[in-house]
């Protein structure tokens, strides 16, 4: 405990996904209380809206996209509002999904009982259909995607890149918010969209689309969410106690026995709101592709992955300047490279937690 008498007030803003799993845990399994901390978990539907609330000061500390904290702190397409990331929330989670009419045009051109269908032939398979329809004088596929800095626009950059496709000039991009994603599949408003889970399971149990790869199958330990808070904020009194309080929770999320029970916690309505049994598939791994490709890890929440370091943030700010979103000059670099805080992560779990290597 901290010694408070009485617990300090700390709200979290979260988008409903699979990786805000932490912090849910964080509250119900009573890790927070134990720092003397009273955890309040604010949802919210869109990034633009985690991101503007923290900047006012509406959310102590947000749960955020790596690439959205390094344009906030940089102040690219919006407010400069410097951040910093004391801790990871998880690595991985995305995933690429289309829909059932683009799954039956790909599975056309890839002949069934191919071992281990690669990205890369999927990939290619898409470039095959964007060019007969360019043929064809049809519009391009439409592609959506939860955010413009986010990693989820990265991934299926590369994605369709390994099979020649340019997202910019070859596909029409959309940003859609994670929680609109199914219906907008379901309208037939994209073609295929890359979000973190649950949303690419969801899209297919409510039969409109199938899952093609998780992004982990091709961008291993991708970085992915951030807990974020703005740089004045470095010396608040609740942030020692909810770093130790979020790493408690990735060991207990990480120990098998608690699978399910984290699955019913993020199930329910005022968290990520999605049946036990899909978000239960993606913890353990067992959510099957349309090609039954290998699964991959699909999410990793082990301490490990909460470790905030500076060689994340640097993978991050290469694929921002890759995408021609940033200019990667060395004040720029200096400015990002601070966003991680290694240094506040182990000075909260000194002489309390052994920090995995």
């Amino acid at each position: 405990m901290t010694g408070q008498t009485r617990p300090i007030p700390v709200t979290v803003g979260f988008v409903p996904l699979i990786d805000a799993a932490l912090l849910v845990v964080a509250r119900e399994e009573g890790f927070a209380a134990m720092e003397g901390l009273d955890l309040t978990l604010a949802r919210e539907g869109s990034w633009a809206a985690i991101r503007d609330k923290l900047n006012v000061g509406l959310f102590d500390a947000a749960h955020m996209l790596a690439p959205a904290a390094i344009a906030s702190t940089l102040g690219l397409g919006h407010l400069q509002v410097p951040l910093i990331a004391p801790l990871a929330l998880n690595l991985d989670g995305n995933a690429i999904t289309v829909s059932n009419l683009l799954a039956d045009e790909l599975q056309a051109l890839i002949q069934p009982g191919e071992a281990a269908v690669s990205p890369v032939q999927t990939a290619r398979a898409l470039a095959s259909v964007i060019q007969a329809r360019a043929r064809e004088g049809l519009e391009p596929i439409t592609v959506g995607v939860v955010f413009g800095f986010s990693c989820h626009f990265y991934q299926m950059r590369a994605w369709l890149g390994s099979g020649g496709i340019d997202l910019e000039r070859d596909t029409r991009l959309v940003v859609i918010p994670p929680p609109l994603m199914v219906e907008s599949l379901k309208a037939g408003l994209v073609d295929v969209f890359c979000a973190g889970s649950p949303w690419n399971r969801l899209a297919e149990a409510a039969g409109a689309g199938k899952v093609l790869h998780p992004c982990a199958s091709f961008m291993p330990d991708c970085p992915e969410k951030l807990l974020v808070l703005r740089q004045d904020s470095e010396g608040a009194p609740w942030l020692a106690g909810l770093i130790r309080a979020i790493v408690r929770a990735s060991l207990w999320a990480s120990e098998p026995n608690n699978l399910r029970l984290l699955a019913r916690h993020l199930a329910r309505p005022d968290y990520v709101g999605a049946p036990v049994g899909v978000i239960e598939a993606v913890l353990s791994g067992d959510a099957p592709t349309l090609f039954n490709a290998l699964p991959a890890s699909w999410i990793r929440l082990d301490q490990e992955a909460t470790l905030p370091a500076v060689s994340r943030i640097k993978a991050v700010f290469d694929m921002m300047a890759d995408a021609g979103q940033i200019t990667p000059d060395q004040s720029l670099w200096t400015r990002a490279m601070g966003i991680a805080r290694p240094d506040l992560y182990a000075k909260a779990l000194a002489g309390t937690l052994n920090r995995t290597s």
